[in-house]
């Protein structure tokens, strides 16, 4: 009997492996490679799809972030080229929600608002503690009403803005503060064929490990000329061409520099990123080439932020307690950003919360509203079942 299953978890294996590396694309996006808004600048903007303008982008963040401080309420706007190998645009967007635990502990106050470019999709994923103030019809209309015309006329940047306003003031209206909100148990049958975990669990480790080494060993394609952004920070020895296929050359420092604006200059000496030059022989044969691909590596994003006027990581920040805080009272901050490359400045004045007010896991111990919940590094460990709508256009 288990020589029966170890031959048949053996054909297992060898099957998954194959149809994996058979069909894993080259430019496949997995949701770990989705840079986290609350850990790279504080934000709650990804825009992977480079479809929103700095001037959107900040709006967005900023009305966010009102809406969080006053209600605890949490909504990541995430935009990416594609989604693929995802089963589907919302499989990626519910994974993404889950693996980045959006909204608060317990309560599940969270949103995430997907685009996906190429795929030319929008899917909305609620948290469990929105579903009943944000149900599903509610999410279609906004969708449907407010994203998808303007997307349609290809004003993916002012959508996405709406989109979000529309959002809030949905939530607004419904008073997204209820009870709250944990996730319920679901009771499980009893198991009458243990076997069937056994290859159920083993498939899984084949599917995990598959996709590390399947990702681990893609070549790594660029185009001829162009630019592209790492966020992990993890480099490859070798490029070869998308174009042509031919194995693209690597351009040595002092020939890089001359291929580098005056913010990525100051970016690569602050070592906030890392910039490599790839040139294809066959597409640019001539020298020096007038085209190449310029590849950035982000090495230290949570020490600096992008600056709208370089759109560069050159901005850093500095924290000083104006007011502290106490048992009574609340306490001021004040945050300047500073540009190293240009003239840009910024201060603004942040409220303290209360000693005690809030717990660590972004609960309140004296009631709602006045400070920012969670952790900066990332969002207050919210969950979901899948709860929102999509709509394609």
């Amino acid at each position: 009997m288990i020589l029966h299953f170890l031959k048949k978890a053996i054909s297992l294996i060898v099957t998954v492996f194959i149809l994996l590396n058979i069909s894993a694309p080259a430019f496949a996006l997995t949701i770990q490679e989705v840079p986290n808004p609350r850990a790279v600048y504080g934000g709650w903007v990804t825009d992977m799809a480079n479809i929103l303008t700095s001037e959107d982008k900040s709006t967005i963040n900023q009305i966010i972030s009102e809406y969080e401080r006053k209600t605890g309420t949490e909504i990541a706007v995430v935009t990416v080229e594609d989604t693929s190998p995802s089963l589907t645009p919302r499989y990626f967007a519910t994974q993404l929600f889950k693996y980045w635990r959006v909204g608060k502990k317990n309560i599940n106050n969270g949103i995430l608002f997907l685009v996906s470019q190429a795929e030319r999709r929008v899917e909305i994923i609620t948290g469990y503690g929105i579903e009943a103030i944000l149900p599903n019809y509610k999410v279609k209309r906004i969708i449907n009403s407010k994203i998808i015309p303007l997307f349609k006329l290809h004003n993916f940047s002012e959508g996405t803005l709406i989109g979000t306003q529309a959002l809030i003031q949905a939530l607004s209206e419904e008073n997204t503060f209820t009870a709250v909100y944990i996730k319920p148990k679901i009771a499980g049958s009893k198991v009458t064929h243990p076997e069937y975990i056994f290859f159920a669990l083993l498939a899984g480790l084949v599917i995990a490990v598959s996709s590390i080494i399947t990702l681990a060993l893609r070549p790594l394609r660029l185009a001829p000329s162009g630019k592209s952004r790492v966020y992990d920070g993890t480099k490859n020895g070798a490029a070869k061409c998308s174009e042509c296929g031919q194995q693209m050359q690597k351009l040595d420092e002092k020939s890089l520099v001359s291929y580098l604006n005056q913010p990525e200059q100051v970016a690569q000496n602050l070592g906030s990123v890392s910039f490599e030059g790839w040139r294809c022989p066959q597409c640019h044969p001539e020298v020096p080439a007038t085209g190449i691909h310029l590849r950035a590596y982000v090495l230290n994003n949570r020490k600096f932020i992008n600056c709208p006027n370089c759109e560069e990581l050159t901005v850093q920040r500095k924290y000083k307690i104006i007011k502290p805080a106490t048992i009574a009272k609340k306490g001021e901050e004040s945050v300047t950003e500073k540009c190293n490359c240009c003239t840009y400045s910024h201060t603004t004045i942040h409220p303290i919360p209360k000693i005690g007010q809030y717990s660590s896991n972004g609960s309140t111990d004296g009631g709602i509203g006045g400070g920012s919940w969670g952790d900066s590094g990332g969002f207050g460990g919210g969950d979901c079942g899948g709860g929102g709508d999509g709509g394609g256009w």
